[in-house]
């Protein structure tokens, strides 16, 4: 005579177990939020979140976020969500706050932990510029300028390097007339801690930099 047995059905975990599971995605992302910022914090005294144009930090940035995924995976294992049943719930909770932690990890923890320490010395390049562009600061009528190098600024990269602000130190009166015309700029950059060279400061040639 065959018996029959009911399928087996996980039982939900409980309210203790939902919290001990629920709770670390969301002090994952906060953490490495904090963590940014503080590393923001300290690069505007002592480094800089700018990248020479073309340089990439992709594969760092791509170690952290797996890095990440392992850690709060690792976590939630020991939580209790280490059975079969909940590898599902386990998995959505991981690639959910891992896809939230993403840009912070590869836009600002990557780019400030490589301005913050350099890799090399700091460089000093008098280069021409093909021209200088603005931009109005958010909600203010102050202006941020750009110098844009073209292929003969060896050895630094065509493209836009960010200048700032500068009010005190160059920026025109706005009754000046004509504007001024910035020839040269002075570019101050080094080889961060992962690799990328960081733009340290721009400011036109002639002009003290800091």
């Amino acid at each position: 005579m065959s018996q029959t047995h009911a399928p087996h059905t996980p039982r939900p975990p409980d309210a203790r177990t939902q919290r001990a599971v629920l709770v670390p995605p969301f002090a994952f992302f906060a953490a490495t939020l904090v963590l940014a910022l503080c590393l923001a914090v300290l690069n505007a005294r002592y480094g800089s979140l700018n990248l020479l144009p073309g340089e990439s930090l992709w594969l760092p940035a791509t170690i952290f976020i797996v890095v990440y995924a392992m850690l709060l995976n690792g976590h939630l294992l020991r939580a209790g969500l280490a059975l079969p049943e909940r590898a599902r719930i386990r998995h959505l909770l991981v690639a959910v706050s891992t896809l939230v932690a993403a840009p912070v990890l590869g836009l600002l923890v990557a780019p400030a932990l490589n301005g913050l320490i350099g890799a090399g010395p700091e460089r000093i390049a008098v280069v021409r510029v093909a021209g200088i562009e603005t931009s109005h600061v958010s909600r203010s009528a102050r202006l941020h300028y750009y110098a844009r190098l073209d292929g003969g600024a060896a050895p630094l990269p065509p493209g836009r390097y960010f200048m700032g602000r500068y009010d005190e130190a160059w920026e025109p009166p706005a009754t000046s007339a004509p504007p001024l015309q910035i020839v040269q700029v002075s570019v101050r950059y080094r080889t961060g801690l992962l690799g990328a060279r960081t733009l340290l400061e721009v400011v036109p040639a002639g002009v003290g930099m800091q």
